[in-house]
Parts: C-alpha cells; structure tokens; sequence
C-alpha cells in the first residue's frame, strides 16, 4: 500500500507541480496536493495539515528565503525541499542551513522520493526527541517538586562532598538557606567534628573502590545546625547517577523526640519491672 502524504507545492507552473507528484508516485506515494502561486495563498495554506513543502525554485512570487522564513515564523515542523534547475552547491548549503531539509536538481528528480522519504524520517526523530525530553522535563519538575514538599530534609552532594541541592526542609531543620550552602562542602556544614573525618574516608573509598558500607541503609548519627548545636538524626544515603556522574542524595530527619519517647518507654519498662520485682518479693515474703 502507497504511503499517503499531504503535500503543498509552491510552483509557477501546474505542470511542473504535477511532475513531482507523478515522481513521488512512482517512488511508491500517495501524494494528496496543493499548489499556491502567491505568498497569501501559501501563508493561508500553512494553517492547513502538511507532511512536506515543495518549492520550485526560483518562484516568480516568492524568493526562497522569504518562503523559508515563513515557515519558521509559523513554528511548524514541516520539511521544506527545494527541486532546482537553477541553484549552485554553495546556494543549496546556504538554504540547507537555513533551514531547508533538502534540495533535489531537476535533472535528478527520481531523486524526490528518497529525499522525501529521508525528510519524513528526520522529522519523526525530532518529533520523537522533543517528546522524550518533554517527558524528561516533566519528570525532573515532578522530581523538583516531590523533593521541595518532602517531610524530610533532602540533600545531595557530589563525588567531592560538596552541596549541589538543598530543600526548603533542610533550610528549616539545619539553619542554612540554600543559596548559603550550594557548592560548600557537607562536612563543614552538618557532620560534627568528630565524624568528619570519618566521612572523607568514606567518600574517598567510593571514589576508588564504588563501595559504601553506609550506603542504602538507615543509620542513626549526630547532625549539626548552624548554630553549633547537636542534634540526632536518621540517615539514609543513596548514590545515583546524573548527567553521568555519580551523585549522592541523602535523606534525614530529626529523631530528637523519637529517642525521647525512647528513653521515656525504657525508664517506664525499667519502672515496671522493678515493681514487678518487688511484688514478687512481697509474695515470697
């Protein structure tokens, strides 16, 4: 079965339109066409549905350029090719990076098939590029968001220690603004001086190595806030890969009423089986 496409010629000349409609024919199409022989006519016709222009250049109505331009200004992604009798190597490169998507001589036009063809397929590689990275910016924004409205503090750093993202809950558990901590290092911000050491070793052995014995665990360590205080915390370090370096983000929340409640539910228990103790006694007794 022919391949249907919608096409738009602009040409001076009927018979020259219908000449490369009968080729695309023969290249095994079904070519639906237009031809205009005015800019208004090929302005109004650019609102309509196209695979592909055609233009036969030169056009007594319209110069290449302008015809260009044109389709550029109306921000669709249509392939324009130029069929010529009348254009240099040096012209046709001019047009090429102007935007054309091809150029097919008329002596050559059993050409115009696999330069339609090549077209049509360049323009669903874009297409299908310009979805993917619509579908990646819509994930990164949900990422943003998810991390920006996260319940715990969200940090990540790179493989030098160093800040590189810093959520409003972080700001608000350790007293440090994102715009104060972007590119400072980890260690100098939140790790008390006792563990820093502790944690350029761990860095520097993932460096080496890609081995983290703390990674992909909870843990439970000291933090410390801007004001010098410390303070206890639940830990969980991932690393990812970004951009295609490896990244670490890090996920914490303060556990200061936790071991509270902790301590609280050990002195009752211990309370508890300190009267038991003595009502066992009592009995005995």
């Amino acid at each position: 079965m022919a391949d249907l496409l919608t096409l738009l010629i602009l040409a001076d000349r009927e018979a020259d339109a219908a000449a490369m409609a009968a080729e695309l024919r023969r290249a095994g199409f079904t070519p639906a066409f237009k031809r205009v022989d005015s800019e208004a006519a090929y302005l109004a016709a650019l609102d309509s549905r196209l695979d592909v222009i055609l233009v036969d250049h030169p056009l007594m109505y319209l110069p290449l350029p302008q015809a260009l331009h044109h389709l550029q200004a109306d921000g669709r992604d249509v392939p324009l090719i130029i069929v010529t009798g009348a254009m240099s190597d040096q012209e046709a490169i001019t047009f090429l990076k102007a935007g054309a998507a091809d150029y097919v001589p008329r002596e050559g036009l059993g050409r115009l098939g696999w330069a339609v063809r090549s077209a049509l397929d360049a323009s669903t590689r874009r297409e299908q590029q310009r979805r993917v990275q619509e579908a990646l910016r819509d994930s990164e924004e949900r990422t943003r968001l998810i991390i920006a409205n996260a319940l715990d503090a969200v940090i990540t750093i790179d493989m030098d220690g160093r800040i590189i993202s810093w959520n409003p809950q972080a700001e608000q558990l350790f007293g440090w603004s994102a715009a104060e901590v972007l590119q400072r290092r980890l260690a100098e911000t939140i790790v008390p001086p006792a563990h820093r050491e502790a944690h350029e070793r761990g860095l520097a052995r993932f460096r080496e190595t890609g081995e983290g014995p703390v990674l992909n665990r909870r843990m439970e360590l000291s933090a410390l806030r801007r004001d010098g205080t410390e303070f206890p915390i639940e830990l969980t370090i991932t690393p990812l890969r970004l951009q295609g370096a490896t990244v670490f983000s890090a996920f914490l929340r303060d556990i200061t009423e936790l071991k509270r409640t902790r301590a609280s539910l050990a002195k009752s228990t211990e309370r508890l089986q300190i009267l038991h103790q003595i009502d066992r006694a009592l009995i005995a007794a």
